[in-house]
């Protein structure tokens, strides 16, 4: 016979066994994709706040010719650094869309511009999230991926499948 504590641990175990994981991103490989340019003053709070955000999402920090140390101060942050050595941001974003296999996108600038919290708001699934200023609601964006929506304002994330 067993005492009620070790029932009721019985219980626990084999409701915990039973529970459904309620967490919509918790099977979905999110990369989050910073662009960047001299951030070396912001790029460390980027990556922390969307590690704290995201825990399981890989970020990655693609490095544009930067004359700081944003290349050591994203890498001693904890991101996946890259370099695109071609000037320009369009060819920054298009290199991380070329290499990056993910089933969510979240683009951010590294300047903390935009609430790394609110990337837990974006729809789950094949979607691409843009906190950019590039791809206005007005006009998204049209390529064989997802179009970006977003609110530079408030730095809201959405995106349309």
């Amino acid at each position: 016979m067993i005492g009620p504590v070790q029932a009721l641990v019985e219980q626990v175990q084999a409701f915990a066994e039973q529970r459904v994981d309620h967490d919509p991103l918790a099977h979905q490989r999110i990369a989050v994709l910073v662009p960047c340019y001299n951030e070396e003053a912001a790029i460390a709070k980027v990556v922390a706040d969307f590690r704290a955000a995201l825990p399981a999402a890989d970020i990655y920090v693609y490095d544009n010719n930067s004359r700081d140390r944003t290349v050591e101060v994203a890498r001693a942050a904890g991101a996946i650094v890259r370099t695109e050595t071609l000037q320009g941001k369009g060819r920054v974003v298009r290199r991380m869309f070329g290499e990056i296999e993910a089933d969510i996108y979240i683009l951010v600038d590294g300047d903390a511009t935009y609430d790394a919290p609110s990337a837990r708001t974006m729809p789950t699934g094949s979607a691409i999230a843009s906190a950019t200023a590039s791809s206005p609601p007005s006009s998204p964006t049209s390529s064989a991926r997802p179009s970006p929506i977003s609110c530079p304002a408030t730095g809201h994330f959405r995106a349309v499948s």
